[in-house]
């Protein structure tokens, strides 16, 4: 660090330095050698409150200043200090032996702390193992991998199944465990990538799994490094898969859907390479992998090589063995690929068929099969399994609660009064209930009259919505998961937006032979599209009721409509827009007035172009995480009892909006700057620079969550306060800044091209253009100028001008000037006027109330 960069460090941040002497002597005081390490994050946190206040990133950023001291210190005593390098710190990291640092100072004394427990007499050479292994170097699997996969299971059959809990302080073990295992996993991962990619003939993305196996169900006791031989999730990959038992690498075939598995596992059936089985990869817990041997005996599959621990870990040379595992694979995969390929197909390249072009659309707009697609999928078969014949009859009420109030694999709606009945019953009733349910499910006779039979029992909450999902998720050959009938996203409306034939009015026809009768049609229609798979055929249906047809918007150039409302250069707004589709997010900052979130709202209009695709909030001191993205909120139950619920923020909101849209959306966030944003963003501070990848967020841990290509956020801030120099460099990468300012295109000629189209008096532009000179070079800056906005009413005449200089401007002046009376002077309504008829020479009335001293603007005008 003691090189070109820490000169940059340090010369950035004396550019930008309002006191350079006084920078000095901090520099010199952190720069010697602390004493402990309370006076080492003293040191630390001074520097970076100074860097802070520069409100500046890049090379001299917060993050900047560990590496920076830390580098001087070892000089002076390498042994008890050690520097800071980020080659051997992401290392560390990835083996979550450093934990999670609170600040920049946690950050260094952690690190340190680490280096003297491993060499105390040495930490430079542990640190300079870890800067090499950091470089792409696979040594080994971690020794511990296999013991932490033992005992997570161990741990796991303590899990309560009832209250999906774990004993006190036992979870924690449990997650750190398989943390540990993740990470060291992604380490061979990222080490060995270009080497699989080669082996397979194919370069493609890479993956890994969760910490549980889904929302309800325990931590996991095995883990994964995936390669793709492709770029989404569905595709097949190369898995390394760690288990209690020993390490299993072989080919997973990915999803092509319905009926996949048995058509991939058959194909390779009696064909894998010698010294490969085929083991079982359960859906969800447990995962075991159980072996199968080289015959296909159905269901989700991965045809592997077994390796015990004592072959696997803590060896460099398992490695080769991985990628010998790939080569001897390659055919297989090659193999998968085409069947994929060769499965039928949608026909949705008839461009005469209304009907194909909106399905090509849909795969073309909203992408199928996505990362979520993929988990909904999974979901389905954990759901499955407790709903089967076995199962059911021992009644897991929560588990069936998370059913039918859950999102996964669709959301039949608020069910308050079933909750509220099925709360009330006795064990004894609870079983009668599964026994109707099991009968519903699996019963004789054709569905539908089942359906009837359980409709007519009357189980109060139990509607058709809950039913149809149930049997959705048993008969998924069958079942579309669509759930209503009626309504904005039922069956009927479904029907008639695919023009498929379909009468609504059979006479004595039953609800229950209306449901599935209505099933069958919209999957006869869609067949030849989604060929066996429902949930597809379900996720185009609620897309195309939520949008319909694209070309049928009218031909409107909003964006010009915009700018000649906004009285803004056309070019302006495409500037905009083109850094929004770079970003996808841009902030627009400026002083106070300057129509900052007129202009963000009227352009999210022209964008979104229908009102529902746009909507604005606005940011405050007291906005968390809960409140924009999603949380747990107190709500009142039939019974007068305080009850949760998980409710979603208008983030989360326009983002499943925006999912299944081929339209853009648009998010104003209005005073961005004035909430605590690393508090209120949390982890989707991540997902503002990777559109393109998911995260798992802080209510729904297993659940996969992404911000759409579609969806754009406009933020303002007001520069009038010091709040805009607390937004980190970590949000400002992630953002386009766009100035608003009165002397700056496109704010400088507003209010006179206002005024002129308007009819109002033309001299009031040049009045506070003048007075925004002199606010300029009164205050060192633009950032406390006033606004063209005060000044856009109708009607203008000298009084209303004075009313809105004495009551809106002047308290912003006498505000930022405070204490100084002279120069507040200067800047009564009198005394502006008075400067402003000598400089322009135009003859505008004296205003009425002047009570400025000749004396004071003398004084004040010699400065």
């Amino acid at each position: 660090m003691v090189d070109g960069s820490h000169n940059m460090f340090l010369s950035t941040l004396a550019g930008r330095a309002d006191d350079v002497p006084e920078l000095a002597r901090l520099i010199a005081a952190t720069y010697r050698v602390p004493s402990d390490e309370e006076e080492a994050a003293s040191h630390i946190c001074a520097l970076v409150d100074k860097v802070n206040e520069a409100g500046i990133a890049g090379p001299a950023s917060p993050g900047m200043v560990p590496l920076a001291v830390s580098a001087f210190w070892s000089v002076q005593e390498p042994v008890a200090w050690p520097p800071l390098w980020k080659s051997a710190e992401d290392p560390l990291k990835a083996t979550t032996w450093l934990g999670k640092a609170d600040d920049n100072a946690d950050r260094y004394l952690r690190y340190r702390t680490l280096l003297l427990e491993l060499d105390a007499a040495r930490p430079l050479t542990a640190a300079r193992v870890f800067s090499w292994q950091g470089g792409k170097r696979f040594t080994g699997l971690d020794p511990s991998v296999g013991e932490r996969c033992l005992e997570n299971q161990a741990i796991n059959e303590g899990f309560d199944r009832d209250t999906k809990s774990y004993e006190e302080g036992v979870q924690v073990v449990a997650e750190r465990n398989i943390r540990a295992v993740i990470a060291d996993l992604k380490v061979m991962r990222v080490a060995l990538q270009d080497r699989v990619a080669q082996a397979i003939g194919r370069e493609g993305k890479q993956g890994q799994p969760g910490i549980r196996y889904s929302s309800d169900q325990p931590v996991r006791h095995d883990a994964y490094a995936a390669w793709y031989a492709g770029k989404g999730d569905s595709d097949p990959s190369i898995r390394a898969w760690v288990t209690p038992y020993g390490v299993a690498v072989g080919l997973y075939p990915g999803w092509r859907g319905q009926g996949w598995y048995d058509k991939a596992g058959q194909a390779l059936s009696g064909r894998l390479p010698s010294g490969f089985d085929f083991l079982k990869a359960s859906a969800g817990f447990p995962n075991n992998l159980e072996p199968h041997g080289p015959e296909f005996k159905g269901g989700r599959f991965l045809a592997a090589r077994w390796f015990s621990f004592g072959e696997a870990l803590d060896d460099p040379e398992f490695g080769e063995a991985v990628v010998s595992c790939a080569a001897a694979l390659q055919p297989a995969v090659d193999e998968l690929l085409l069947l994929g390929k060769a499965m039928p197909s949608p026909r949705f390249d008839d461009a005469d068929n209304p009907l194909a072009v909106q399905v090509r659309r849909f795969l073309e707009v909203r992408g199928y099969p996505t990362e979520k697609d993929d988990f909904h999928r999974q979901g389905r078969e954990a759901m499955a399994e407790t709903l089967s014949v076995e199962n059911l009859p021992v009644f897991d009420l929560p588990a069936f609660r998370r059913i039918y109030n859950g999102k996964v694999y669709g959301n039949p709606g608020p069910q308050s009064a079933l909750n509220t009945t099925l709360g009330a019953m006795s064990p004894a009733d609870l079983d009668g209930f599964a026994v109707r349910i099991s009968e519903l499910l699996w019963g004789e006779g054709p569905d539908e009259d089942r359906i009837d039979a359980l409709l007519e029992d009357s189980v109060r909450g139990l509607g058709e919505s809950v039913i149809m999902k149930l049997f959705s998720i048993v008969k998924p050959d069958r079942y579309i998961p669509v759930f209503p009938y009626g309504g904005t996203s039922g069956k009927l409306k479904m029907l008639r937006l695919i023009d498929a034939e379909w009468d609504d009015a059979v006479p004595g026809q039953s609800r229950g032979h209306r449901q599935v009768a209505a099933n069958d049609a919209l999957r006869t229609h869609l067949e030849p599209y989604f060929p066996g798979d429902t949930y597809a055929m379900g996720r185009f249906l609620y897309w195309l009721a939520k949008e319909g047809d694209v070309d049928q918007e009218e031909d409107i150039d909003h964006i010009a409509e915009a700018a000649s409302e906004l009285l803004i250069d056309r070019a302006f707004i495409d500037k905009v827009v083109e850094l929004l589709e770079d970003k996808g997010q841009v902030i627009l900052y400026g002083p106070p007035g300057t129509g900052k979130t007129y202009f963000a709202k009227r352009v999210a209009q022209a964008i979104a172009r229908d009102p529902s695709r746009a909507r604005i909030v606005q940011f405050h001191p007291s906005t968390s995480y809960e409140d924009f993205f999603e949380g747990l909120r107190p709500v009142l139950t039939t019974t007068n009892q305080v009850s949760y619920e998980l409710r979603e923020g208008p983030l989360k909101l326009i983002a499943q909006a925006a999912e299944e849209s081929p339209h853009p959306h648009v998010l104003v966030i209005d005073e961005i700057n004035r909430a605590n944003l690393p508090k209120v963003l949390g982890e989707l501070l991540f997902l503002l620079e990777y559109r393109d990848e998911s995260i798992t967020t802080l209510y729904r841990p297993d659940e996969p969550f992404s911000l759409p290509e579609n969806l754009f956020v406009i933020g303002t801030m007001n520069t009038a306060d010091r709040s805009i120099a607390l937004v980190d460099a970590a949000l400002r990468r992630r953002f386009h800044f766009i100035p608003f300012f009165p002397n700056e295109e496109p704010i400088e000629n507003l209010l006179a091209d206002w005024l002129k189209s308007n009819d109002e008096p033309p001299w009031v532009a040049d009045l506070l253009a003048m007075v925004n000179a002199e606010l300029i070079e009164q205050l060192g800056g633009p950032h406390l100028q006033v606004g063209p906005s005060h000044f856009m009413k109708r009607g203008l005449n000298d009084e209303i001008v004075e009313r809105i200089w004495a009551y809106n401007i002047f308290p912003f002046i006498e505000d930022q000037l405070f204490g100084e009376p002279a120069r507040i002077d200067r800047f009564r309504f009198g005394a502006v006027m008075r400067r402003f008829r000598k400089e322009s020479g135009l003859d505008v009335e004296d205003p009425s109330d002047d009570e400025v001293s000749l004396d004071a603007e003398r004084d004040t005008t010699s400065e």
